[in-house]
Protein backbone atom coordinates (compact mmCIF):
# COMPACT_ATOMS: atom_id res chain seq x y z
CA UNK A 1 0.00 0.00 0.00
CA UNK A 2 1.58 3.67 -1.19
CA UNK A 3 1.53 6.19 1.40
CA UNK A 4 -1.44 8.47 1.07
CA UNK A 5 -3.61 6.00 -1.37
CA UNK A 6 -7.06 4.37 -0.66
CA UNK A 7 -6.74 1.41 1.04
CA UNK A 8 -8.19 -1.65 -1.91
CA UNK A 9 -10.22 -4.50 0.65
CA UNK A 10 -10.49 -7.61 -1.45
CA UNK A 11 -12.91 -8.23 -3.33
CA UNK A 12 -16.08 -10.16 -1.95
CA UNK A 13 -16.94 -13.42 -3.37
CA UNK A 14 -21.07 -12.95 -3.39
CA UNK A 15 -22.93 -15.45 -1.01
CA UNK A 16 -24.24 -18.43 -1.94
CA UNK A 17 -28.01 -18.13 -2.05
CA UNK A 18 -29.59 -20.39 0.76
CA UNK A 19 -30.58 -24.01 0.51
CA UNK A 20 -34.18 -24.49 -0.48
CA UNK A 21 -36.44 -26.50 1.69
CA UNK A 22 -39.38 -28.52 0.51
CA UNK A 23 -42.70 -27.70 1.80
CA UNK A 24 -44.02 -29.85 4.49
CA UNK A 25 -47.10 -31.98 3.41
CA UNK A 26 -50.06 -31.53 5.29
CA UNK A 27 -53.08 -33.83 5.31
CA UNK A 28 -56.31 -32.11 5.04
CA UNK A 29 -58.23 -35.19 6.22
CA UNK A 30 -56.25 -35.28 9.91
CA UNK A 31 -56.92 -31.74 10.65
CA UNK A 32 -60.36 -31.96 10.22
CA UNK A 33 -60.60 -35.33 12.19
CA UNK A 34 -59.06 -33.49 15.15
CA UNK A 35 -60.91 -30.67 14.63
CA UNK A 36 -63.82 -32.70 15.06
CA UNK A 37 -63.12 -34.48 18.10
CA UNK A 38 -62.37 -31.16 20.19
CA UNK A 39 -65.80 -29.98 18.74
CA UNK A 40 -67.13 -32.99 20.05
CA UNK A 41 -65.58 -33.11 23.54
CA UNK A 42 -66.44 -29.62 24.16
CA UNK A 43 -69.80 -30.44 23.24
CA UNK A 44 -69.83 -33.44 25.84
CA UNK A 45 -68.47 -30.93 28.66
CA UNK A 46 -71.47 -28.43 27.59
CA UNK A 47 -73.69 -31.39 27.84
CA UNK A 48 -72.28 -32.58 31.34
CA UNK A 49 -72.70 -29.10 32.87
CA UNK A 50 -75.88 -28.33 32.00
CA UNK A 51 -77.14 -32.12 32.78
CA UNK A 52 -76.10 -31.27 36.84
CA UNK A 53 -77.46 -27.87 36.53
CA UNK A 54 -80.63 -29.98 35.78
CA UNK A 55 -80.35 -32.69 38.40
CA UNK A 56 -79.64 -29.92 41.28
CA UNK A 57 -82.85 -27.57 39.49
CA UNK A 58 -84.49 -31.24 40.39
CA UNK A 59 -83.19 -31.97 43.54
CA UNK A 60 -84.17 -28.77 44.76
CA UNK A 61 -87.62 -29.42 43.11
CA UNK A 62 -87.97 -32.44 45.09
CA UNK A 63 -87.05 -30.95 48.61
CA UNK A 64 -89.05 -28.24 48.05
CA UNK A 65 -92.28 -30.79 47.10
CA UNK A 66 -91.30 -32.47 50.25
CA UNK A 67 -91.38 -30.01 52.48
CA UNK A 68 -94.57 -28.68 51.07
CA UNK A 69 -96.05 -32.34 51.82
CA UNK A 70 -95.09 -32.48 54.97
CA UNK A 71 -96.45 -29.25 55.82
CA UNK A 72 -99.89 -30.28 53.80
CA UNK A 73 -100.17 -33.96 54.08
CA UNK A 74 -98.57 -34.39 57.91
CA UNK A 75 -96.39 -37.98 58.51
CA UNK A 76 -99.56 -40.38 57.02
CA UNK A 77 -98.63 -39.20 53.56
CA UNK A 78 -95.19 -38.60 53.74
CA UNK A 79 -93.48 -41.43 55.84
CA UNK A 80 -95.95 -44.18 56.22
CA UNK A 81 -93.82 -45.77 53.75
CA UNK A 82 -90.81 -46.19 56.42
CA UNK A 83 -92.27 -47.37 58.83
CA UNK A 84 -92.73 -51.58 58.92
CA UNK A 85 -96.27 -51.76 58.47
CA UNK A 86 -96.69 -53.90 61.54
CA UNK A 87 -95.88 -50.73 63.80
CA UNK A 88 -98.24 -48.28 62.17
CA UNK A 89 -101.31 -48.78 64.43
CA UNK A 90 -99.38 -48.54 67.41
CA UNK A 91 -97.62 -45.54 66.12
CA UNK A 92 -100.87 -44.06 65.34
CA UNK A 93 -102.06 -44.85 68.94
CA UNK A 94 -99.21 -42.84 70.49
CA UNK A 95 -99.11 -40.09 67.85
CA UNK A 96 -102.66 -39.75 69.05
CA UNK A 97 -102.47 -39.87 72.71
CA UNK A 98 -99.34 -37.83 72.73
CA UNK A 99 -100.27 -35.18 69.98
CA UNK A 100 -96.99 -34.77 68.58
CA UNK A 101 -95.63 -37.16 65.95
CA UNK A 102 -92.35 -39.30 66.48
CA UNK A 103 -89.54 -37.48 65.65
CA UNK A 104 -88.29 -40.08 62.55
CA UNK A 105 -89.33 -43.75 62.01
CA UNK A 106 -87.94 -46.57 64.15
CA UNK A 107 -86.91 -49.62 62.61
CA UNK A 108 -87.60 -52.95 63.31
CA UNK A 109 -85.17 -56.16 62.92
CA UNK A 110 -85.80 -59.89 64.11
CA UNK A 111 -83.71 -61.89 65.09
CA UNK A 112 -82.94 -65.49 65.78
CA UNK A 113 -83.40 -66.87 69.55
CA UNK A 114 -79.42 -66.62 69.71
CA UNK A 115 -78.64 -63.51 69.03
CA UNK A 116 -82.09 -61.74 70.29
CA UNK A 117 -81.48 -63.36 74.04
CA UNK A 118 -78.08 -62.19 74.79
CA UNK A 119 -79.41 -58.82 73.35
CA UNK A 120 -82.48 -58.47 75.52
CA UNK A 121 -81.07 -59.62 78.41
CA UNK A 122 -78.06 -56.89 78.49
CA UNK A 123 -80.68 -54.85 77.38
CA UNK A 124 -83.28 -55.51 80.53
CA UNK A 125 -80.97 -57.32 83.27
CA UNK A 126 -77.44 -56.01 82.68
CA UNK A 127 -74.84 -58.41 83.65
CA UNK A 128 -73.25 -56.67 86.83
CA UNK A 129 -75.93 -58.95 88.99
CA UNK A 130 -73.43 -62.05 87.87
CA UNK A 131 -70.81 -59.71 90.32
CA UNK A 132 -73.63 -60.23 93.24
CA UNK A 133 -73.78 -63.88 92.61
CA UNK A 134 -71.93 -64.99 95.80
CA UNK A 135 -73.53 -62.56 98.38
CA UNK A 136 -76.73 -63.78 96.69
CA UNK A 137 -75.94 -67.05 97.39
CA UNK A 138 -75.08 -66.10 101.33
CA UNK A 139 -78.27 -64.41 101.74
CA UNK A 140 -79.88 -67.54 100.42
CA UNK A 141 -81.91 -66.12 97.36
CA UNK A 142 -79.47 -67.47 94.67
CA UNK A 143 -77.91 -71.42 94.03
CA UNK A 144 -75.73 -72.60 91.48
CA UNK A 145 -73.86 -70.59 88.63
CA UNK A 146 -76.69 -69.34 86.66
CA UNK A 147 -75.30 -67.28 83.16
CA UNK A 148 -76.04 -64.61 81.18
CA UNK A 149 -77.40 -67.11 78.54
CA UNK A 150 -79.45 -68.77 81.18
CA UNK A 151 -81.20 -65.07 81.94
CA UNK A 152 -81.05 -64.70 78.02
CA UNK A 153 -83.35 -67.40 77.34
CA UNK A 154 -86.17 -66.59 80.42
CA UNK A 155 -85.84 -62.91 79.03
CA UNK A 156 -86.80 -63.92 75.80
CA UNK A 157 -89.55 -66.19 76.66
CA UNK A 158 -91.12 -63.21 78.43
CA UNK A 159 -89.87 -60.14 76.59
CA UNK A 160 -90.17 -61.05 72.55
CA UNK A 161 -89.33 -57.16 71.79
CA UNK A 162 -86.86 -54.56 72.69
CA UNK A 163 -86.02 -51.21 71.87
CA UNK A 164 -82.27 -50.29 72.17
CA UNK A 165 -81.72 -46.71 72.59
CA UNK A 166 -78.14 -47.07 71.13
CA UNK A 167 -78.86 -48.73 68.27
CA UNK A 168 -82.37 -46.61 67.94
CA UNK A 169 -83.92 -49.70 66.90
CA UNK A 170 -86.77 -51.75 67.62
CA UNK A 171 -85.55 -55.86 67.77
CA UNK A 172 -87.97 -58.79 67.86
CA UNK A 173 -87.67 -62.47 68.50
CA UNK A 174 -88.22 -64.33 65.13
CA UNK A 175 -91.51 -66.29 65.25
CA UNK A 176 -93.44 -64.25 67.92
CA UNK A 177 -96.73 -63.26 66.81
CA UNK A 178 -97.46 -59.86 66.63
CA UNK A 179 -101.02 -60.07 67.59
CA UNK A 180 -99.99 -61.79 70.93
CA UNK A 181 -100.99 -60.00 73.89
CA UNK A 182 -97.52 -60.35 75.03
CA UNK A 183 -95.58 -59.09 71.83
CA UNK A 184 -98.27 -56.36 71.12
CA UNK A 185 -97.83 -54.76 75.14
CA UNK A 186 -93.66 -55.07 74.27
CA UNK A 187 -93.75 -54.02 70.66
CA UNK A 188 -96.08 -50.76 72.66
CA UNK A 189 -93.63 -50.45 75.58
CA UNK A 190 -90.63 -50.06 72.95
CA UNK A 191 -92.33 -47.87 70.63
CA UNK A 192 -93.11 -45.45 73.41
CA UNK A 193 -89.40 -45.80 75.02
CA UNK A 194 -88.47 -44.58 71.35
CA UNK A 195 -91.12 -41.90 70.71
CA UNK A 196 -90.07 -40.17 74.08
CA UNK A 197 -85.91 -40.41 73.37
CA UNK A 198 -86.87 -39.37 69.83
CA UNK A 199 -88.95 -35.94 70.76
CA UNK A 200 -86.42 -35.44 74.19
CA UNK A 201 -87.91 -36.78 76.90
CA UNK A 202 -85.77 -37.05 79.86
CA UNK A 203 -86.05 -40.82 81.23
CA UNK A 204 -83.69 -42.03 83.91
CA UNK A 205 -80.29 -43.27 82.40
CA UNK A 206 -79.69 -47.30 82.16
CA UNK A 207 -77.46 -47.82 85.51
CA UNK A 208 -77.22 -50.76 87.77
CA UNK A 209 -78.37 -50.41 91.16
CA UNK A 210 -76.20 -50.47 94.13
CA UNK A 211 -78.48 -52.18 96.24
CA UNK A 212 -77.06 -55.88 96.59
CA UNK A 213 -80.51 -57.35 96.60
CA UNK A 214 -81.78 -54.94 93.82
CA UNK A 215 -80.84 -55.74 89.93
CA UNK A 216 -82.12 -52.25 88.41
CA UNK A 217 -81.84 -48.87 89.60
CA UNK A 218 -85.00 -48.33 91.20
CA UNK A 219 -85.41 -44.71 88.81
CA UNK A 220 -84.69 -46.92 85.94
CA UNK A 221 -87.42 -50.11 86.88
CA UNK A 222 -89.75 -46.87 88.12
CA UNK A 223 -89.89 -45.78 84.63
CA UNK A 224 -90.09 -49.80 83.08
CA UNK A 225 -93.37 -50.19 85.23
CA UNK A 226 -94.65 -46.99 83.90
CA UNK A 227 -94.08 -47.69 80.25
CA UNK A 228 -96.05 -51.08 81.04
CA UNK A 229 -98.99 -49.53 82.70
CA UNK A 230 -99.24 -47.36 79.99
CA UNK A 231 -99.25 -50.33 77.02
CA UNK A 232 -101.77 -51.66 79.72
CA UNK A 233 -104.22 -49.15 79.71
CA UNK A 234 -104.01 -48.35 76.33
CA UNK A 235 -103.71 -51.55 74.54
CA UNK A 236 -106.93 -53.85 74.43
CA UNK A 237 -106.06 -57.41 74.35
CA UNK A 238 -108.17 -60.69 74.82
CA UNK A 239 -107.70 -61.84 78.30
CA UNK A 240 -108.90 -64.99 77.48
CA UNK A 241 -105.84 -65.66 74.49
CA UNK A 242 -103.28 -66.10 77.99
CA UNK A 243 -103.45 -66.93 81.37
CA UNK A 244 -104.36 -63.50 83.62
CA UNK A 245 -102.61 -63.11 86.39
CA UNK A 246 -105.47 -63.02 89.00
CA UNK A 247 -103.06 -61.58 91.41
CA UNK A 248 -104.02 -64.56 94.37
CA UNK A 249 -101.48 -65.32 96.44
CA UNK A 250 -101.28 -69.03 98.17
CA UNK A 251 -102.14 -69.32 101.85
CA UNK A 252 -99.26 -70.60 102.81
CA UNK A 253 -95.46 -71.66 100.77
CA UNK A 254 -94.21 -74.43 101.83
CA UNK A 255 -90.63 -74.39 103.63
CA UNK A 256 -87.78 -74.80 101.75
CA UNK A 257 -86.96 -77.43 103.51
CA UNK A 258 -89.44 -79.70 102.96
CA UNK A 259 -90.82 -78.38 99.71
CA UNK A 260 -88.41 -76.66 97.42
CA UNK A 261 -89.76 -75.25 94.08
CA UNK A 262 -87.33 -75.16 91.62
CA UNK A 263 -86.69 -71.48 90.96
CA UNK A 264 -87.36 -69.98 87.10
CA UNK A 265 -84.46 -71.62 85.07
CA UNK A 266 -82.47 -71.30 88.23
CA UNK A 267 -82.21 -67.58 88.39
CA UNK A 268 -81.55 -65.96 91.16
CA UNK A 269 -84.99 -64.04 93.01
CA UNK A 270 -83.97 -60.73 92.75
CA UNK A 271 -83.60 -61.23 88.84
CA UNK A 272 -87.05 -63.04 88.80
CA UNK A 273 -88.74 -60.79 91.36
CA UNK A 274 -88.13 -57.66 88.57
CA UNK A 275 -89.85 -59.98 86.23
CA UNK A 276 -93.04 -61.13 88.02
CA UNK A 277 -93.06 -57.29 88.67
CA UNK A 278 -93.33 -56.58 85.21
CA UNK A 279 -95.55 -59.69 84.31
CA UNK A 280 -97.95 -58.67 87.23
CA UNK A 281 -98.34 -55.21 85.98
CA UNK A 282 -99.30 -56.40 82.54
CA UNK A 283 -101.68 -58.92 83.28
CA UNK A 284 -104.03 -57.03 85.73
CA UNK A 285 -107.31 -56.02 84.92
CA UNK A 286 -107.60 -52.89 82.96
CA UNK A 287 -108.12 -49.69 84.65
CA UNK A 288 -109.65 -46.53 83.51
CA UNK A 289 -106.73 -44.65 85.66
CA UNK A 290 -103.56 -46.27 86.97
CA UNK A 291 -100.76 -44.10 89.33
CA UNK A 292 -97.73 -45.06 89.84
CA UNK A 293 -95.50 -44.14 92.75
CA UNK A 294 -91.76 -43.73 92.05
CA UNK A 295 -89.52 -45.78 94.37
CA UNK A 296 -87.70 -42.66 94.51
CA UNK A 297 -90.84 -40.72 96.22
CA UNK A 298 -91.76 -43.68 98.41
CA UNK A 299 -90.86 -43.31 102.28
CA UNK A 300 -87.43 -44.08 102.84
CA UNK A 301 -86.34 -47.15 105.24
CA UNK A 302 -85.34 -46.15 108.82
CA UNK A 303 -81.91 -46.94 109.33
CA UNK A 304 -80.55 -49.41 112.39
CA UNK A 305 -77.47 -49.26 113.71
CA UNK A 306 -73.94 -50.80 112.28
CA UNK A 307 -73.40 -54.32 112.16
CA UNK A 308 -70.55 -55.45 114.41
CA UNK A 309 -67.91 -57.89 112.35
CA UNK A 310 -65.46 -59.59 113.15
CA UNK A 311 -61.52 -58.81 113.16
CA UNK A 312 -59.98 -59.67 109.71
CA UNK A 313 -64.02 -59.10 108.15
CA UNK A 314 -63.49 -56.07 105.35
CA UNK A 315 -66.21 -53.82 104.69
CA UNK A 316 -67.18 -53.47 100.55
CA UNK A 317 -69.32 -50.19 100.30
CA UNK A 318 -71.35 -48.09 102.78
CA UNK A 319 -74.06 -49.53 104.82
CA UNK A 320 -77.46 -48.79 103.86
CA UNK A 321 -80.88 -49.85 105.00
CA UNK A 322 -83.09 -52.53 102.75
CA UNK A 323 -86.36 -51.83 101.74
CA UNK A 324 -88.97 -54.35 103.90
CA UNK A 325 -89.93 -56.03 100.82
CA UNK A 326 -86.73 -57.08 99.96
CA UNK A 327 -86.45 -58.71 103.33
CA UNK A 328 -89.52 -60.29 102.48
CA UNK A 329 -87.81 -62.16 99.71
CA UNK A 330 -84.57 -62.92 101.91
CA UNK A 331 -86.99 -64.45 104.64
CA UNK A 332 -89.32 -66.24 102.38
CA UNK A 333 -87.05 -68.19 100.43
CA UNK A 334 -85.93 -69.85 103.41
CA UNK A 335 -89.80 -70.43 105.11
CA UNK A 336 -93.42 -70.19 104.94
CA UNK A 337 -94.40 -67.15 103.60
CA UNK A 338 -96.84 -66.43 106.74
CA UNK A 339 -93.71 -67.09 109.03
CA UNK A 340 -91.92 -64.63 106.62
CA UNK A 341 -94.41 -61.85 107.06
CA UNK A 342 -94.75 -62.30 110.48
CA UNK A 343 -91.18 -61.42 111.19
CA UNK A 344 -90.55 -58.60 108.50
CA UNK A 345 -94.06 -56.72 110.24
CA UNK A 346 -91.83 -56.88 113.25
CA UNK A 347 -88.94 -54.62 111.57
CA UNK A 348 -88.68 -50.92 112.43
CA UNK A 349 -85.22 -50.37 110.81
CA UNK A 350 -82.87 -51.97 109.76
CA UNK A 351 -78.83 -51.61 108.27
CA UNK A 352 -77.01 -53.59 105.72
CA UNK A 353 -73.30 -54.18 105.13
CA UNK A 354 -71.09 -56.12 102.90
CA UNK A 355 -68.21 -57.67 103.58
CA UNK A 356 -65.45 -60.12 102.85
CA UNK A 357 -63.89 -62.66 105.12
CA UNK A 358 -60.92 -64.08 103.63
CA UNK A 359 -61.93 -64.63 99.65
CA UNK A 360 -65.84 -65.45 100.97
CA UNK A 361 -68.51 -62.69 99.81
CA UNK A 362 -70.93 -62.28 103.04
CA UNK A 363 -73.62 -59.85 104.69
CA UNK A 364 -74.02 -58.26 108.21
CA UNK A 365 -77.23 -56.73 109.13
CA UNK A 366 -78.84 -55.38 112.14
CA UNK A 367 -82.56 -55.05 112.78
CA UNK A 368 -84.62 -53.22 115.59
CA UNK A 369 -87.90 -54.14 116.72
CA UNK A 370 -89.64 -53.63 119.97
CA UNK A 371 -90.49 -55.95 122.73
CA UNK A 372 -93.77 -56.99 121.40
CA UNK A 373 -91.80 -58.38 117.96
CA UNK A 374 -89.35 -59.26 119.09
CA UNK A 375 -90.18 -62.72 119.59
CA UNK A 376 -91.53 -62.95 116.03
CA UNK A 377 -88.61 -61.49 114.51
CA UNK A 378 -86.26 -63.91 116.13
CA UNK A 379 -87.99 -67.26 115.11
CA UNK A 380 -88.30 -66.31 111.73
CA UNK A 381 -84.45 -65.61 112.03
CA UNK A 382 -83.76 -69.03 113.80
CA UNK A 383 -85.53 -70.94 110.89
CA UNK A 384 -83.25 -68.85 108.55
CA UNK A 385 -79.95 -69.74 110.35
CA UNK A 386 -81.35 -73.80 110.23
CA UNK A 387 -82.08 -73.48 106.61
CA UNK A 388 -79.17 -71.95 105.75
CA UNK A 389 -75.92 -74.50 104.72
CA UNK A 390 -72.83 -75.14 107.38
CA UNK A 391 -70.88 -73.44 105.05
CA UNK A 392 -71.93 -70.55 104.78
CA UNK A 393 -71.51 -69.79 108.76
CA UNK A 394 -74.93 -67.81 109.12
CA UNK A 395 -75.73 -66.82 112.47
CA UNK A 396 -78.21 -64.69 114.39
CA UNK A 397 -77.56 -63.04 117.51
CA UNK A 398 -79.18 -60.33 119.97
CA UNK A 399 -76.43 -56.98 119.90
CA UNK A 400 -79.31 -54.85 122.00
CA UNK A 401 -82.07 -55.32 124.27
CA UNK A 402 -84.31 -55.05 120.87
CA UNK A 403 -81.69 -55.62 118.27
CA UNK A 404 -80.95 -58.40 116.60
CA UNK A 405 -77.99 -59.41 114.08
CA UNK A 406 -77.68 -61.73 110.97
CA UNK A 407 -74.99 -62.75 109.32
CA UNK A 408 -74.55 -65.41 106.51
CA UNK A 409 -71.11 -65.81 103.89
CA UNK A 410 -71.35 -67.56 100.32
CA UNK A 411 -71.19 -71.29 101.03
CA UNK A 412 -69.86 -72.04 97.18
CA UNK A 413 -72.13 -72.67 94.38
CA UNK A 414 -72.52 -76.59 94.84
CA UNK A 415 -73.94 -75.98 98.47
CA UNK A 416 -75.79 -73.13 98.20
CA UNK A 417 -79.64 -73.71 99.38
CA UNK A 418 -82.70 -74.04 96.56
CA UNK A 419 -84.73 -71.09 97.61
CA UNK A 420 -88.31 -71.15 97.41
CA UNK A 421 -89.55 -70.06 93.83
CA UNK A 422 -92.39 -68.63 95.22
CA UNK A 423 -90.84 -65.95 97.12
CA UNK A 424 -90.14 -63.69 94.09
CA UNK A 425 -93.76 -64.09 93.15
CA UNK A 426 -95.17 -63.39 96.79
CA UNK A 427 -93.12 -59.90 97.09
CA UNK A 428 -94.12 -58.96 93.35
CA UNK A 429 -97.67 -59.12 94.02
CA UNK A 430 -96.84 -56.80 97.07
CA UNK A 431 -94.88 -54.34 95.02
CA UNK A 432 -97.54 -54.17 92.65
CA UNK A 433 -99.95 -53.45 95.06
CA UNK A 434 -97.87 -50.90 96.75
CA UNK A 435 -97.36 -48.75 93.87
CA UNK A 436 -100.47 -49.05 91.76
CA UNK A 437 -103.16 -47.15 92.19
CA UNK A 438 -105.85 -49.56 92.21
CA UNK A 439 -106.61 -52.69 94.51
CA UNK A 440 -105.37 -56.25 93.81
CA UNK A 441 -107.58 -58.43 92.49
CA UNK A 442 -107.15 -61.00 94.74
CA UNK A 443 -110.37 -62.91 96.09
CA UNK A 444 -109.93 -62.06 99.52
CA UNK A 445 -109.47 -58.30 98.94
CA UNK A 446 -105.81 -58.25 99.92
Amino acid sequence: MRAGSVPVLPDVEPLAPPAMVSAIAVDQNALDLRALRTAQIRAKKEQEHSNLGGRLVLVVLLIAMAIGGALLFGRDYLFKTEWSPELLETVDLIEEFEGVPFDHPVGLTELSEADYAPLAAQLLVGDVWVDHLPEWRALGVATGEPTMDDVGAEVAARYPVVYSVENDMIYRLVGADPEAPTTLLATTVALRQAYQVGIGVERPASADATNALAVTDPAVFTQRMADVLWAHQHVVVDPSSEDVFDGAIPADDPPVTTAAEPVISGLPLPIVYEMEVLDGIEQREPADELAIVSALDRPGTPVGPPPILSEGDTTVGVPYAVSIDRWTMVFAAAMSESQATRAVEAIDANLYQSFTRSTQSCFAATFVTDESGLEALAAGLNVWVDAAPAAAGAQAALIGPTVVQLSACDPGAELARTPNAGAATLVATLAIDDVIGIPSSDPTGG
